[in-house]
């Protein structure tokens, strides 16, 4: 008995410290977009993502690496030298949940796209650099550089590497409010695709495993927005909890799926555990 006792208490007290390094964040964002083509949801879901990226700025700062490097190239006796210099920042937080989001105001103005939007959410200092993925989205097999706009019909291929052991699991994101898993594949009974570390795969081909899920991309209006998310763990970790789609209007199956709420809460759940979680987010257009 004492020994449960015990353990309890350290739980709670675990659950404690959690909690206290838990900080809640609130902003009123402006967003202005930047393509005249980008539909009003795509615009407000941009607007959040901006408004979340700025809080976690704000409240714990930035890293900023500048990177430089001088290539030279010889050709005919003639040497050609080209200098590439540039900065990268990466906030000193992570957005672990949303409490609330919410458009407070919303207008299309000499083309564009201004949205002022309000975010609330929970979040925490990072204890550790993210893991460096190697993640790169492709709609053929020859393509060697990343895709983010594709055409209705266009196959979609994920390319992925992680410097260890893990689990990890893929979704994509509407418009409309939906999320579909993409990975792991429907027929596999696993909560997660297991990967090994330093292994170049190419997942949605069946070229590579033939048990794989072909994906096709496609859209309801012109200039659609999605969202992919790529999330990786060296700790095991199950997908979130989804039903049946059924089919498109081309009679295609989609893939099984859940509503964007539910997607928020399992993220968040999984992250406020796993410390050692990392997300990739990549925006992409069907055209």
């Amino acid at each position: 008995m004492r020994k449960i006792v015990f353990s309890a208490l350290f739980l709670l007290c675990a659950l404690i410290i959690n909690a206290q390094d838990l900080h809640r964040l609130k902003l009123t964002y402006e967003y202005e977009s930047d393509d005249p083509t980008i539909t009003a949801q795509a615009a407000e879901m941009m607007a959040f993502e901006e408004a979340k990226l700025q809080a976690l700025e704000d409240h714990y700062g930035v890293d900023m690496e500048h990177l430089s490097a001088e290539v030279n190239s010889e050709r005919n006796l003639n040497v050609d030298s080209k200098f590439f210099s540039f900065t990268q920042m990466a906030p000193r937080g992570e957005w672990i949940e949303t409490v609330e989001e919410r458009v407070v105001s919303k207008e299309f103005r000499n083309n564009f796209w201004h949205i002022t939007v309000y975010v609330e959410g929970k979040a925490r200092a990072k204890s550790h650099a993210d893991i460096d993925l190697k993640v790169r989205l492709a709609n053929s097999l020859k393509e060697t550089r990343p895709r983010k706009q594709f055409f209705d019909g266009d196959d979609l291929f994920l390319h992925f590497t992680a410097p260890m052991d893990g689990y990890l699991c893929v979704y994509l994101t509407d418009e409309s409010g939906n999320v579909f898993c993409l990975l792991p594949y429907e027929n596999t009974s696993t909560g997660s695709q297991t990967v090994q570390g330093n292994k170049d795969y190419v997942f949605f081909s069946t070229e590579h495993n033939k048990n794989a899920t072909e994906l096709i991309l496609r859209r309801e209006h012109p200039n659609e927005h999605n969202m992919v998310y790529v999330v990786f763990s060296p700790n095991d970790f199950a997908k979130a909890l989804d039903s049946e789609s059924g089919k498109n209007m081309y009679n295609e199956q989609m893939p099984r799926m859940l509503s964007y709420i539910e997607f928020l809460k399992w993220m968040s759940k999984n992250q406020k555990r796993d410390n050692m979680m990392t997300v990739r987010k990549m925006l992409i257009t069907i055209n």
